[in-house]
């Protein structure tokens, strides 16, 4: 999805995500809600093993 033209990325150290319209949001395959939105990110919150 990163090659369309209507997503960006960024780095952040937070989130808000609003609509005019109404929109779900999901993670992970899973359905969180709906928006407005925020999300933070949690250092050192999640160990990968490789």
């Amino acid at each position: 999805h990163i090659n369309h033209p209507k997503v960006s990325m960024e780095q952040v150290t937070h989130i808000t995500i609003e609509s005019s319209e109404r929109l779900l949001v999901h993670a992970d395959g899973e359905l969180l809600g709906e928006c407005p939105a925020s999300f933070w990110l949690m250092p050192a919150a999640l160990n990968v093993v490789v």
